[in-house]
């Protein structure tokens, strides 16, 4: 047993339960002990408090974080709390996390914007995110009822907005309103395909490799992931998403998950796939994912697009060397060119929908930039 049932109040018969829960995503044992310990001060307080513990939730536990603090001046927080509530939620002794759609009218209107997004628009969660941070903002300038306010929404009041916000609002005024408004925001001044693509030498693409201390657990997964980018030009979401399924050894092919829920099946280069292998047998065992690469520390969890930028910045700063994610995926592209690779054959592999997307790497070599310059035509033809 891991303590005395006395010291567990109505928590008693899930402390063993817990601390294999957190032993099996990574937790130090000195973590582990530490959350026991706050697992059984919770329980005495439940008892005390006579709060059984169906009842436990969010607000119970900011209520216990705020009665710890105010009775031993310890600095706890609710996020410390909140393993135990999501150990006690996977079993079911505790309610799940109530639904957020029975929310307020704005709470609809933002939850109908995303799986339109989502849905309509095929776009990832990041961007989803940054749209939503902006429509979030457009609903708070809005007297309530938000839905009135739509439907009486005027063109000075999108302009204004987009004055001060950005002309991201544009999205946000696509079917939410009874009438057409996307006119009203102002377009920015932009040149499509202005500036060339950055990209990185081969110096310092090895010194980056080099970052990477391969007798550790984190070193070889970064290493695969730095692979990965810089020799099949993924992107961060795409190395991210990465599951075990999708890895075909014996065909030495690799599946990637694309932008608008598209899969495309690439070779998979030795090098990469041999760093894959390598990390692979020291991949923390996590139950309930498939994904390849795992966060470092605990909670152990399948890696996220932001981890993946992050880790790139911090390698290409061990290196001594400015990068990013991104850069390696151009570098990859003009390296191509340089090796006599079509532009169609670099939009295949970088998994561009759109040949005009691809054609910015033409502006890096004279002979590719041939291939977009249309015929002159002949002498005593024109207007023919």
């Amino acid at each position: 047993m891991t303590g005395k049932a006395q010291d567990w109040g109505i928590l008693a018969p899930h402390a063993d339960g817990f601390a294999v829960w957190l032993a099996g995503r990574g937790y130090a044992s000195s973590t582990v002990e530490k959350q026991l310990r706050l697992m059984g001060r919770l329980g005495q307080w439940l008892a005390d408090e006579r709060i059984p513990l169906d009842a436990l939730d969010e607000d119970a536990a900011r209520r216990f974080a705020c009665s710890v603090r105010s009775a031993v001046r310890t600095q706890l927080s609710v996020r410390r709390v909140m393993p135990v509530l999501e150990y006690l939620r996977s079993t079911r002794a505790v309610p799940p996390e109530p639904p957020t759609s029975s929310g307020s009218p704005r709470q609809c209107l933002m939850l109908a914007y995303e799986r339109y997004l989502s849905g309509e628009r095929s776009l990832g969660q990041s961007t989803i995110a940054k749209y939503s941070h902006i429509a979030g903002a457009f609903l708070d300038m809005l007297p309530d009822p938000a839905g009135d306010a739509l439907a009486g929404l005027s063109a000075g009041q999108v302009h204004g907005f987009v004055l001060s916000r950005g002309t991201g609002a544009k999205s946000v005024l696509s079917g939410g309103t009874p009438r057409e408004l996307a006119g009203a925001v102002p377009p920015a001044a932009a040149w499509k395909l202005a500036g060339l693509p950055a990209r990185m030498d081969a110096s310092a693409v090895s010194a980056v490799m080099r970052s990477c201390d391969r007798a550790t657990v984190t070193g070889r997964r970064d290493y695969a992931i730095l692979l990965l980018l810089a020799r099949l030009g993924l992107r961060a979401h795409e190395a991210a998403g990465l599951e075990l399924d999708d890895i075909r050894w014996r065909q030495g092919t690799i599946v990637v998950r694309r932008k608008g829920g598209r899969t495309e099946e690439l070779p998979l280069p030795a090098d990469a796939g041999q760093a894959i292998a390598d990390y692979l047998t020291v991949r923390p065992a996590v139950r309930d994912t498939r994904a390849v690469f795992i966060s470092a520390c605990a909670p152990w969890r399948p890696v996220t697009r932001s981890a993946v930028t992050l880790l790139v910045k911090s390698r290409c700063r061990a290196a001594g060397t400015p990068g990013r994610a991104h850069l390696l995926r151009h570098t990859l592209a003009s390296d191509l060119l340089a090796a006599g690779a079509s532009l169609p054959e670099i939009g295949l592999v970088l998994g561009h929908r759109s040949p005009f997307v691809t054609s910015i790497y033409a502006k890096a070599d004279r002979a590719a930039l041939a291939q977009l310059v249309r015929s002159w035509p002949a002498t005593g033809t024109a207007g023919a």
